[in-house]
């Protein structure tokens, strides 16, 4: 099994008056549950064969046939399932082909892999398990509009010209199978339905009337469909946000000036350190609830929750109710993701240092800045209407 710790945190800051809110790609455990020891899986693609044709209607009738377009697009999704998972690293993939003189899978349940051959594969193979593209179904939708839209000339007077628009629509259904090879199950069995608006414009007739839907790019819409699946058997990421406090003193504006600048939160978090017992409680409070959000950013989210625990000793605010909420539900789905990348769970006593102990051993600041004092570039003015 793979023992690479995680990387917990893609960001993008941005700022706002008094506060400042990091957004973020947080990491979330696969839909289900796949065994850690899972590691080398083969990906086998049986979707369908190079002359399996998907339908081109228009107006609900059948006007061609594309040849070959979903056995195309089955294996852009196998492509793009080993592109996620180079990012995300959760198993070793490797590529098994299918014999193409074999019968291919279907969508409906009846022609899929037995039991007995997924494990031969996988013992010929060498692999932990096999993800399966069993089945593939495409139709792709086509029609014409042609609408009038403003356009400049060469001498920049507004015109009205034709805009020829090929309307394509492509529906797709795709059935991905998870065998164990380890406990001898299939342990998923998925088909999910997508549609991708693949829509040509066009300037002038001639060019929409080349439009052969026979062509129409699927790179887009294999990537949607790989996107879903590797989510559902690994972890995945979603954007989210993490509010924390860029004012209340001439410090604190300079501290967080740097970290928009740098994203050193091990920085920003020495720094605020030194704040966390200042005389003036507001700051010592700001300081504190910014630590913890500093923990989590570092992957430490235990920590960050005794850290807003401290801020609630001198403060209990909107802010720090609603971020203990994240942070209890943040520390449980750590802990699901670290079991499902097979890495060991710390306990809280495992911890090289408690909030507790960093709040003691910090540097004892000279005296209380003053949150008017000006900074070397003017500190905005805080919202003081707004609840810490």
């Amino acid at each position: 099994m793979n023992k690479r710790a995680p990387l917990f945190f893609l960001v993008l800051l941005l700022s706002a008056c008094g506060t400042s809110y990091y957004y973020a790609e947080f990491i979330y455990p696969s839909k289900v549950y796949i065994p850690s020891d899972l590691y080398k899986v083969g990906i086998v693609n049986r979707a369908a064969t190079p002359s399996t044709a998907a339908e081109i209607r228009s107006d609900g009738e059948v006007i061609d046939y594309a040849p070959g377009m979903a056995f195309r697009t089955a294996g852009k999704v196998v492509n793009a399932i080993i592109a996620e998972n180079e990012y995300m690293g959760r198993y070793k993939i490797e590529t098994i082909d299918w014999d193409k003189s074999l019968p291919v899978g279907s969508i409906k349940p009846g022609k899929e892999l037995s039991l007995n051959q997924a494990d031969s594969i996988c013992l010929w193979d060498l692999v932990d398990g096999l993800i399966i593209i069993e089945g593939i179904d495409m139709s792709v939708d086509v029609h014409g509009d042609v609408s009038m839209v403003d356009a400049y000339d060469d001498f920049g007077n507004m015109i009205r010209v034709p805009e020829f628009t090929a309307r394509t629509d492509i529906s797709m259904a795709m059935r991905f199978r998870f065998y164990d090879y380890v406990r001898k199950e299939f342990i998923d069995d998925y088909v999910e339905n997508y549609t991708f608006d693949a829509s040509q414009v066009y300037y002038n007739e001639q060019d929409a009337r080349n439009f052969k839907p026979r062509e129409v790019s699927t790179k887009e819409l294999a990537l949607i469909v790989a996107v879903d699946y590797y989510s559902r058997i690994a972890p995945f990421w979603m954007e989210d946000y993490r509010l924390y406090y860029q004012t209340g003193s001439s410090d604190m504006y300079r501290i967080a000036n740097t970290l928009e600048y740098d994203g050193d939160w091990q920085q920003a978090a020495n720094e605020w350190k030194t704040l966390a017992d200042d005389p003036n409680e507001r700051i010592a409070y700001r300081a504190r609830y910014n630590m913890a959000v500093a923990k989590e950013m570092m992957g430490e989210p235990k920590l960050a929750k005794e850290w807003l625990q401290k801020a609630e000793e001198l403060k209990t605010t909107k802010h720090t109710t609603a971020y203990m909420e994240r942070l209890a539900t943040q520390i449980l789905l750590y802990e699901v993701v670290s079991a499902q990348l097979g890495i060991p769970i710390e306990t809280s006593d495992d911890e090289d240092e408690s909030a507790s102990d960093e709040v003691s051993s910090g540097q004892e600041n000279s005296g209380a800045a003053d949150e008017d004092t000006p900074s070397d570039s003017k500190e905005p003015e805080s919202d003081e209407q707004d609840e810490d």
